[in-house]
């Protein structure tokens, strides 16, 4: 499995191209228990329980979007 290097500004790009316009956002200094990096492989899961990634980035920055406008209150 090919390993790829994301941050969450890949993220942003990619929900800013599917909005068609800048999302603002605020930098600030890591709040207490913030982790630095965070890794994900997925390779353990496929080995022990069969499951494959089956989205990109895109696919899942797409889905995140389209869940967020249709509510806009999250689960409350």
């Amino acid at each position: 499995m090919e390993m790829i290097e994301m941050s969450n500004f890949d993220g942003q790009i990619r929900i800013e191209r599917m909005q068609m316009r800048i999302v603002p956002i605020k930098m600030g200094v890591p709040r207490p228990g913030d982790v630095a990096c965070v890794y994900c492989d997925p390779s353990l899961a496929a080995e022990k329980l069969g499951w494959k990634c089956q989205y990109g980035l895109e696919e899942m920055c797409a889905d995140l979007w389209n869940w967020q406008t249709k509510n806009p209150n999250g689960f409350n």
